[in-house]
């Protein structure tokens, strides 16, 4: 069998290389192979053309952007060729890296324009409302598909701060709210990302009121997913070509597979059985990847059936995800690598399952930067990583980041051997790392030793040399100090008189410098102090200001709950009437459904009487996957040691820096007392002037104080009433606090009683329809007994009325035409029983017959006006008999079995 030829298709639809996608998700144009979500894909068009605004939401990996691309959006655009309630045209938009506006309003104009094929589309307008307007004035209705729309929360975080809109959430705000803007909006969002949702909480009233949410397959689903494409496939061969299959236990195998199952195999046959039930969770991009691997290798070895013995010799499904997980994880760089190990660790569990952890805890515990590990695990999330992870749902108010986990659990334990080796690979790499560093260390510290050996050897010749010179500049110095000793005796007396007023001089302007400090020290703190009460004075201003304005707040938002709390007490009273009339309803329901329930078992005895079986119907119900709950590794702290600081000393340099002090001070010394009498004179001058302004600087320092105290005093004043007013604007805001919360409560009360309401109401609208069903089956069932019933009946009733008959034979007939008659013998609509009755007995007793009526036709047909129970107790007394064997076989069915007593209607 040769490979399967390369064929193109008429239409938007095309040809793929297999009729299984693996990873990559469905587009419009492989519509014709997308199979398993056909009643989902209705829903979804049906919601996009009837509602504003549907939000499709779902997990990661569940297939949201398949359904929609070759499921809603490719059903849509056939109904839009033969719509009959106007023009519409379908945009789709994902593309949220680029600016949104622009890039939605081309699309939208792409599609547009193909309505408006006559004449162009008007210049774009400034916002986008403005815009879809004017075009769809001329064009049609519009519909609006935001897949992904998870990406555009990443990308543009700043443009809703939730008491503004800015950017696009604006713009989509406003097209929604336009009740007569021809725009529809559907949002597709992953399962984590709904809470984001709420930036537009407040600006979009009907934001919640239409939601749809994307399962995972279920049995039937995932085998038609399985089994489809392969039909599919083969109408798209050649006339002649030989046509491909699958082998039914290859499907149920993969299914199990997919459902996380076991496999067994019975000895006794070559077929293979499942050993646990499927459950209820199918996930399709396991079923592609597995079927593809399938696809591929059939072709490459010529056959035309996909077999299960193949998928045993690929290793199974097992193996094909091993396969496919080191396919993926080749594309990762070293680094990269790295961190998905570190990761690996911490989201599988001890017991070989997944485990969801936040991006922050992994952070936290493989002690990395959370940007470095979000952008792996996102890589390992989207198609370029294989989709080896998927983000999971997680409660909001909790979760500071997204959490992931594998996307199926039998990547647990081929992870698990790849994380061992590529751990053992790591350390060896670290270990060479190691002894490189090792070697060049030592290869250097042999060259600094040898390099430290000649230096010494330098070093000893100079520091010896150094030492004798240093010894003859000592003994030089220590002759130049002995010399300056013996002259600074001389002119010590000359400077006593001076020395000593000088002295009182400076005494003094140290008194006065010390007065000055204090005056500076004091003016200071008035000033700060001042500058605090100002501060203070400013900040109570701002605070009352504020005050005032929440208190106004305050009273409006007061009016809002008011409001709010009786419109939610309207509707609660509205739910009420509902609840009531529900129930009225499904009461007036419930007994007619037992009238109709009494009426078919009436029927179904007559119709068992004839020969003729019962109808019966069966239902049934799944329970809910609950996922298991994330556990958290312990997290440890590494403790380093801090070397402490090591001094080293010379001593010779410090000698010699105090023989260089030593001289110094003896020139200085030598110096003033050659010009100590000149140096005291000017400096008893300059203490003079100094004490003068000292003296003018206290007095204005003391009246800065006072202008200063007199001006915090006032200040202080200032602030006492600011302080008043502050706790009176405080005390007068807390009375409408207390109201709001208090209406706030009432409001939280009443939203859990109206919830209650619409939960009851909900249940019997649930109720009413299973009701209404149970009408539609039970008068179904009557239907189909009564066009079983008439047929025999109305035969007994024709030979009742044949004169040929005996009266007897006749009044026979019409008896248990009158017993088997599927409609009530006095009803006028039907005449027919109660005329045959009446005949009957006026051909065995005219004068009883005319006893009980004088005969007159009614416009119904209906001899007379009496009831039939009558007729019928008066022709019994007239017949003694029963139906032989005989005239059983000739007027009733071959079903119906005779037996004595039914052969005797008057018994």
């Amino acid at each position: 069998m040769s490979a399967a030829p390369v064929l193109t298709a008429a239409g938007a639809l095309s040809v793929p290389s297999s009729p299984y996608l693996g990873l990559v998700p469905y587009s419009e144009g492989d519509a014709a192979f997308f199979f398993g979500r056909s009643t989902e894909a209705a829903i979804v068009a049906a919601n996009l053309r009837a509602s504003r605004l549907t939000i499709l939401y779902g997990p990661s990996g569940v297939g949201k952007s398949s359904l929609l691309m070759a499921g809603a959006v490719h059903l849509l655009r056939e109904e839009a060729h033969a719509a009959t309630d106007g023009p519409f045209a379908v945009c789709v938009y994902r593309s949220w890296l680029d600016e949104s506006v622009r890039g939605l309003r081309e699309a939208a104009r792409v599609e547009l324009q193909t309505l408006a094929v006559e004449e162009a589309l008007p210049p774009a307008l400034p916002t986008l409302a403005e815009t879809f307007r004017a075009w769809t004035e001329r064009a049609g209705t519009l519909l609006v598909v935001l897949d992904q729309f998870e990406e555009y929360f990443q990308y543009h975080p700043g443009e809703g701060d939730g008491e503004r809109l800015t950017g696009f959430a604006a713009e989509l705000a406003r097209i929604i709210n336009d009740q007569r803007l021809p725009v529809h909006v559907l949002l597709s969002i992953r399962e984590d990302a709904w809470a984001k949702l709420d930036r537009f909480e407040g600006h979009i009233p009907s934001l919640f009121t239409n939601y749809l949410r994307v399962n995972h397959l279920d049995l039937g689903a995932a085998r038609e997913a399985i089994e489809g494409p392969i039909a599919a496939w083969n109408r798209t061969l050649p006339s002649g070509h030989a046509t491909y299959s699958i082998e039914p236990a290859l499907t149920e195998v993969v299914l199990q597979a997919a459902a996380g199952g076991g496999l067994t195999l019975d000895s006794s046959s070559e077929n293979t059985q499942l050993a646990a039930s499927h459950g209820n969770r199918i996930e399709a991009p396991f079923l592609q990847l597995v079927l593809e691997r399938l696809w591929s290798a059939t072709l490459t070895e010529g056959a035309d059936t996909l077999t299960l013995r193949r998928l045993e010799a690929l290793g199974g499904a097992r193996r094909i995800v091993e396969n496919h997980l080191l396919e993926a994880l080749s594309h990762l760089t070293p680094p990269e690598k790295d961190v998905a190990s570190d990761c690996f660790r911490f989201l599988v569990s001890s017991t070989r399952t997944k485990i969801a952890q936040s991006a922050t805890d992994l952070a936290q515990w493989i002690q990395r930067p959370e940007p470095q590990v979000t952008a792996v695990l996102e890589k390992l999330c989207s198609g370029e990583g294989g989709r080896i992870l998927r983000t999971v749902a997680t409660d909001s108010e909790r979760a500071q980041s997204t959490s992931y986990e594998l996307f199926h659990d039998v990547l647990a334990e081929p992870i698990m051997a790849w994380r061992g080796q590529h751990e053992q690979e790591r350390a060896q790499r670290t270990a060479r790392r190691r002894l490189v560093r090792v070697g060049s260390l030592a290869f250097a510290l042999v060259a600094v030793f040898a390099a430290v050996g000649v230096w010494a050897l330098i070093e000893r010749a100079h520091a010896e040399r150094s030492a004798r010179q240093v010894q003859g500049y000592n003994r030089s110095l220590e002759a130049q100090i002995n010399q300056l000793e013996r002259g600074n005796g001389k002119s010590t007396g000359v400077v006593a008189a001076l020395d000593g007023e000088n002295r009182r001089l400076t005494a003094e302007t140290y008194r006065l410098k010390t007065t000055s400090s204090a005056l500076e020290a004091h003016v200071r703190g008035l000033r700060a102090k001042n500058r605090v009460l100002r501060h203070a004075i400013v900040e109570l201003n701002a605070e009352n200001t504020a005050l005032a304005a929440m208190i106004k707040d305050l009273g409006e938002a007061n009016l809002r709950l008011g409001g709010t709390l009786a419109g939610l007490q309207d509707d609660q009273v509205s739910l009420q009437q509902t609840v009531r009339s529900l129930r009225a309803e499904a009461g007036e329901r419930t007994v007619e459904l037992k009238t109709l329930t009494s009426q078919a078992d009436a029927l179904e005895r007559k119709a068992t009487e004839l020969g003729m079986g019962q109808l019966t119907a069966a239902a049934g119900s799944g329970a809910p996957f609950i996922p298991p709950q994330p556990s958290t590794p312990a997290q440890a702290t590494r403790l380093f040691a801090v070397p402490e600081h090591v001094a080293g000393s010379d001593t010779m340099q410090r000698q010699v820096e105090a023989l260089e002090h030593q001289l110094a001070r003896l020139l200085a010394q030598q110096a003033r007392q050659t010009d100590a009498a000149t140096w005291l004179r000017r400096a008893d001058a300059l203490l003079i002037r100094e004490r003068g302004a000292l003296v003018r600087e206290s007095a204005q320092l003391k009246q800065t104080q006072a202008a200063l105290e007199s001006q915090n005093l006032a200040l202080q004043r200032t602030g006492t009433r600011a302080a008043a007013e502050h706790r009176r604007l405080s005390r007068q805001a807390a009375a409408p606090e207390a109201r709001n919360d208090i209406l706030l409560k009432q409001i939280a009360a009443q939203r859990r009683t109206n919830a209650i309401l619409q939960g009851r109401s909900d249940g019997d609208i649930a109720s009413l329809g299973t009701t209404e069903q149970q009408i539609t089956a039970v008068r179904r069932v009557d239907e189909r007994l009564l066009t079983r019933i008439i047929p025999p009946v109305d035969k007994l009733l024709a030979a009742a009325r044949e004169q040929s008959l005996s009266p007897v034979l006749a009044g026979l007939l019409s008896l248990v035409a009158y017993r088997l008659t599927p409609f009530n013998p006095d009803d006028p609509t039907h005449p027919e029983v109660y005329d045959a009755l009446w005949l009957a007995l006026d051909r065995l007793d005219a004068k009883a017959a005319r006893y009980l009526i004088a005969p007159s036709v009614h416009q119904t047909g209906k001899l007379g006006t009496t009831q039939s129970s009558l007729i019928a107790r008066a022709l019994c007394e007239h017949i003694e008999r029963g139906l032989t064997r005989a005239e059983w076989r000739r007027f009733l069915p071959t079903r119906a079995s005779y037996t004595p007593g039914l052969s005797q209607p008057c018994s």
